[in-house]
């Protein structure tokens, strides 16, 4: 199979070699987070997937974004935008949920962090685990 230039391909295309570059997010463990379990975190997340979508010309971004606060939780409905950066037009979206808990003014931005966090480890098919042999 002959591989097209990179400015030829579609963002599925860029995305399935994004895709090749991650295959893994280790979880944090309890001592970092403060949390009774291991859990994969937004900043884990992002640090894995963003450097191999920006070396296959995607850049992401929330869209379409809707919310509601309910005392001190916010839920927020939102799509993931997932563009081609040498063709605009070209991009699909992820929809996602997240949910924010805070005594301040920080659920809002939980909310997101969590809705963009798993709309990029879904699009990504990305693995997540205990394991840190298979962090790659």
């Amino acid at each position: 199979m002959t591989e097209q230039p990179a400015e030829t391909r579609n963002v599925y295309q860029r995305l399935a070699a994004a895709m090749e570059q991650v295959k893994y997010v280790q979880k944090s463990d309890t001592k970092s987070t403060g949390l009774k379990y291991n859990v994969v975190t937004h900043d884990a997340v992002t640090a894995k997937v963003r450097p191999a979508l920006l070396a296959e010309g995607v850049v992401y971004h929330p869209h379409k974004m809707d919310y509601t606060q309910n005392g001190n939780r916010t839920e927020v409905f939102l799509m993931v935008r997932f563009v081609n950066i040498d063709n605009p037009d070209d991009a699909f979206e992820i929809p996602s949920l997240g949910y924010g808990v805070d005594s301040q003014d920080k659920g809002p931005g939980k909310a997101v962090s969590y809705a963009v966090k798993y709309a990029l480890l879904k699009a990504m098919g990305l693995e997540t685990g205990d394991d840190a042999d298979l962090d790659d």
